[in-house]
């Protein structure tokens, strides 16, 4: 009777030990699987949280070339009444004015600190205190008018960020387009023609049709007040 209970004794402790075993690799496995799903779901966040990012500077990137643009064109039709002579080339100048803050080499007051490679400093500066590296190059820009109403200035980007403890990375190459209206600016032709005695503002016309029947009354407005109308036959801005 003696030996039975020993043997009967031995299995309950096996047994006993084989749940142990079971419930400790189940806890083992729980935690793990949690950490898993706690440390993707922080990956997630950080990722949701650098496209926002991402999308904000593109944003950005759209508005400040705006602002930089509209500056360099002010800039340069300033020199341009100051000089009294047309640019040799306003696609480099405006490229140049935008990119470096001057007209033929000279600073230009009005770009300071709206430069393109001012706002490319604060955009490093913003990413370092997101606990982000960030690699941006401004590759490339362009000055086009594919419409008669605004100018386009088209920024060609390399961005590559980078969280600081590596949970994700974003790299991305694309072209972002800025637009600039051409009304209220000066036009060149009459600064330039004049010496900069005579300026007249680009304004759309209202005045449209010019003629109803026998009455002329909006052409003759419409010259009287020097308003504009597109044709395919005027000059670029």
């Amino acid at each position: 009777m003696a030996l039975i209970k020993i043997k009967f004794s031995n299995k309950r402790a096996m047994f006993f030990t084989m749940t142990a075993i079971i419930i400790l690799c189940l806890f083992l496995l729980s935690y793990t699987i949690y950490s898993v799903v706690q440390d993707r779901k922080v990956i997630n966040k950080r990722i949701d949280s650098m496209n926002n990012f991402v999308f904000s500077l593109e944003k950005d990137m759209s508005r400040q070339g705006y602002i930089s643009g509209y500056r360099a064109i002010l800039s340069l039709e300033s020199y341009i009444t100051s000089n009294g002579t047309f640019l040799s080339n306003s696609q480099d100048s405006i490229k140049e004015t935008i990119l470096n803050g001057t007209i033929n080499g000279q600073s230009v007051n009005l770009m300071e600190g709206f430069k393109l490679s001012d706002w490319n400093s604060r955009v490093r500066d913003f990413g370092n205190k997101m606990n982000l590296d960030i690699n941006y190059s401004l590759t490339n820009v362009t000055v086009t008018q594919d419409d008669p109403w605004n100018v386009n200035i088209n920024m060609e980007i390399s961005i590559l960020i980078k969280d600081k403890e590596n949970l994700a990375s974003w790299n991305k190459n694309e072209t972002i387009t800025s637009k600039i209206e051409i009304t209220n600016f000066e036009d060149p032709l009459y600064i330039g023609n004049t010496n900069g005695l005579v300026a007249n503002k680009i304004n759309k016309t209202i005045y449209i049709p010019f003629v109803n029947g026998n009455n002329i009354t909006n052409l003759i407005l419409h010259n009287q007040r020097s308003y504009y109308i597109e044709s395919t036959t005027a000059p670029s801005f």
